[in-house]
């Protein structure tokens, strides 16, 4: 019986991704997802504080008690909490169901891992409709599937997860030659839930172009995107002639130098063998728009289907010499691999302890002050039964060249007497600047291995 490799690849895909969520939501108590590799799960209190507003007062208040920020560059109030009023307003009307339903966002992890499943169900059905190679599209699958975005960005709470399933239906309804159609979804993917997706907006018109050969089509397809544009600029334009500090704040974030940006492709070995994507016309187009700010973001969407995509052109092209892609495509597998192992053994493990240490504090009613990070807000919105009205929060902008001694000279004048300080690195001092614990962790996964093999090799010889 001849194997459907392109179905097994998909279900190898399906498998590991539900035993990875499986493994998680028994085994990690609260975030199922740790700060590591550049992503922090203080973007559940940033991105969600509007909606437990609305859900809890029917109102947002624009100030937070016992909330001081700094920055060497921001003037104005930045505020980074309200985000989510004015640039992701589907993921504050879900995050409000949620809070008004569930009192928490914890039962969001679960509605976080059925989208996937089905952006991957996506993701299966575009290749089918799109080139009919079972061996390209496989590898094309699991280079999506099987990546640190998948496993563990897409289970954090925030809105990227929502707006990469929506611009993936966009592409399923391009397939199908529905461009008006596909046009609302992307133009909900980019306007209701993370503009950064905006990037996939050219590459998008040119597979439109390249499978109907009729630029109509493209007109179709602009006219559906424009549908919730209006709506959001409303929004963005009230957002910044009322709070300028936080257009400036994220602009700060999000926007960058292109000559800078494209130097960090050739910083990681995830940069360098997703980047072969870029030298199709899909990838060319994405890059036109990107390198204006995240080429390959930390935490967002963008590039996990739409650059390995583009190795179908690459086939095209280089049928002969696509062997040669291969042990490039291997070392991406294996360091997603290795990416994921250390998330997990080491980093969520850590992390695991620095919670527990914090909500123990907390339950002693122990005076607490964080450092850009409010942890105890985040397993409150989790439904954590914490209270954090009492703790204080420092906010540190543009701190990132001066030496910590220094802030910490800044966080010992506000921060109570016999407080805890909380830092963001996972360590915790008291008011006279002395360090009491420290959950942030050193290890790789190969000194972990190395570790392990030595310990065994050790148990053989005494036997």
């Amino acid at each position: 019986m001849k194997i459907d490799l392109f179905k097994t690849s998909f279900i190898l895909a399906i498998l590991l991704i539900s035993l990875n969520f499986l493994i998680r939501i028994i085994t990690l108590p609260y975030f199922l997802a740790s700060n590591s590799i550049h992503a922090s799960n203080i973007d559940t209190f940033l991105w969600s504080y509007c909606a437990y507003e609305l859900a809890n007062k029917g109102y947002v208040s624009i100030d937070i008690k016992n909330y001081i920020e700094f920055s060497t560059t921001i003037k104005e109030p930045m505020r980074p909490y309200l985000q989510g009023c004015f640039f992701s307003l589907g993921y504050t009307f879900i995050a409000y169901i949620f809070f008004k339903i569930f009192k928490s966002l914890y039962f969001m992890f679960y509605l976080n891992f059925i989208i996937l499943l089905l952006c991957v169900y996506l993701m299966y059905l575009i290749l089918k409709l799109s080139y009919n190679d079972n061996f390209v599209n496989s590898v094309i699958l699991l280079i999506s599937s099987l990546n640190t975005y998948i496993f563990i960005f897409a289970l954090k709470i925030r809105p990227d997860i929502f707006s990469f399933f929506f611009a993936l239906l966009s592409w399923f309804f391009i397939m199908k030659n529905r461009y008006i159609i596909a046009g609302i979804f992307l133009s909900i993917s980019v306007f209701l839930f993370k503009v950064q997706m905006i990037t996939w907006f050219l590459p998008l018109c040119f597979i439109i172009w390249y499978y109907s050969r009729n630029f109509k089509n493209i007109l179709k397809f602009f006219m559906g995107f424009i549908t919730f544009m209006p709506f959001s600029l409303i929004f963005y334009l009230y957002a910044y002639f009322n709070f300028h500090g936080l257009i400036v704040y994220l602009k700060t974030w999000n926007v960058h130098d292109p000559i800078s940006n494209l130097n960090k492709i050739f910083k990681n070995i995830f940069n360098i063998t997703y980047s072969i994507g870029l030298l199709s016309p899909t990838g060319i187009l994405y890059l036109s728009t990107a390198v204006f700010s995240d080429t390959f973001p930390h935490r967002s969407f963008q590039v996990v289907f739409l650059l390995p995509f583009g190795l179908t052109f690459l086939h095209k092209l280089l049928k002969k010499s696509f062997k040669y892609i291969i042990p490039l495509i291997i070392i991406l597998l294996a360091y997603q691999t290795y990416a994921i192992g250390l998330e997990y053994f080491v980093f969520s493990k850590k992390e695991k302890e620095f919670y527990n240490e914090i909500i123990s504090l907390a339950k002693e009613n122990k005076k607490l002050c964080f450092v850009n990070n409010p942890y105890l807000s985040s397993l409150k919105f989790i439904g954590k039964n914490v209270d954090d009205s009492k703790a204080i929060w420092l906010s540190f902008y543009g701190y990132e060249n001066v030496e910590i001694k220094d802030r910490l000279k800044i966080i010992l004048n506000y921060c109570e007497k016999n407080s805890y300080i909380i830092y963001y690195d996972m360590s915790i001092y008291d008011t006279d600047g002395k360090i009491i614990k420290n959950f942030s962790s050193t290890y790789s996964l190969k000194s972990l291995i190395i570790k392990f093999l030595k310990s065994l090799f050790k148990n053989t010889k005494n036997f």
